[in-house]
């Protein structure tokens, strides 16, 4: 019996011992960034200069605290990050806003097993020596870049290195080409968006097949003319689609059929849609709740 009380002592000791302190360090230590206390850890506020060594200096002394949530604004740092610039740290979201990055190496390295969500806004840029490319993010389960001029989604982005992602934001950044199979690994993923892009061609090998868990699906205003025959083919839990502002001309019945009776909101407002028997299918299946687009013919419609 008193092994067992040695055991359970020392298990408890170790597990103390081995905990973060839940209390920022001194404003001193921090300069120039700043931290608060939240429920999960600490918020740490990097913001407004340019120095890469103060960044480094800052999360060197973060790596002995509990260390929740980050936000970087305003950093204007135009030389090369150090590699082990997050090494030690266990952040488990990550905001970027209104500033410029450069990696030596996949952005982010050093978050592999604790990043949970990343966000990338307010026209900040994001480049590695291999131009945009993300280090392996394991726990990674919501990734949000908008105004970051992407131009071109690679296959290699984020199949193999964010496996668990369920939610994929790429609004605003340029993108004109996805290639045949940029988020077809992602087996968890529930909502995407490409909104306020220059895509013209989508395919449905980008996507997991089949996509379980996909239920959300934004891809307005871009330049999209029609959607393949087999697109939402193996998309059983599709309710959400949005479309508006493209260029479609019409709904072919075999593409939209395979998701038609389980959508429930359906956006096409300002495309080319001509209503005319072509569409005629649509009377025979079940009305989605909200349905909602326009017609440039006949004008009565």
């Amino acid at each position: 019996m008193a092994s067992v009380w040695v055991i359970s002592l020392l298990s408890l000791f170790f597990a103390f011992a081995s905990c973060a302190p839940m209390t920022c360090p001194t404003m001193e230590d921090l300069q120039p960034c700043s931290c608060k206390r939240v429920a999960y850890g600490l918020h740490v506020i990097c913001a407004n200069f340019n120095s890469s060594s103060s960044l480094l200096k800052v999360f060197r002394i973060l790596r002995d605290y509990r260390v929740n949530n980050v936000l970087l604004h305003g950093l204007y740092i135009t030389d090369m990050l150090p590699s082990n610039l997050f090494d030690g740290l266990q952040i488990k979201q990550l905001r970027v806003e209104k500033s410029k990055l450069k990696f030596s190496q996949p952005a982010f390295t050093g978050l592999d097993d604790s990043l949970n969500v990343l966000n990338v806004a307010q026209h900040s840029m994001i480049k590695s020596k291999e131009g945009f490319s993300l280090a392996r993010l394991t726990k990674l389960t919501e990734l949000n870049v908008q105004s970051n001029h992407l131009v071109k989604i690679r296959d290699t982005w984020l199949n193999e290195k964010t496996p668990n992602v369920n939610t994929v934001i790429l609004d605003d950044n340029d993108i004109t080409e996805v290639e045949s199979f940029a988020f077809s690994k992602l087996s968890q993923l529930k909502t995407i968006s490409m909104a306020d892009n220059r895509i013209k061609t989508v395919k449905r090998s980008m996507f997991p097949r089949p996509a379980q868990f996909l239920f959300r699906m934004d891809l307005s205003h871009n330049i999209i003319e029609e959607l393949p025959s087999d697109f939402f083919v193996e998309m059983p839990s599709l309710t959400e689609v949005i479309f508006s502002g493209n260029e479609l001309q019409t709904l072919p019945q075999a593409t939209w059929t395979p998701v038609w009776e389980n959508l429930s909101q359906v956006f096409l407002y300002n495309n080319k849609i001509v209503c005319d028997k072509e569409l005629d299918w649509l009377k025979r299946y079940r009305q989605v709740h909200q349905l909602e687009g326009d017609c440039v013919a006949p004008k009565e419609q």
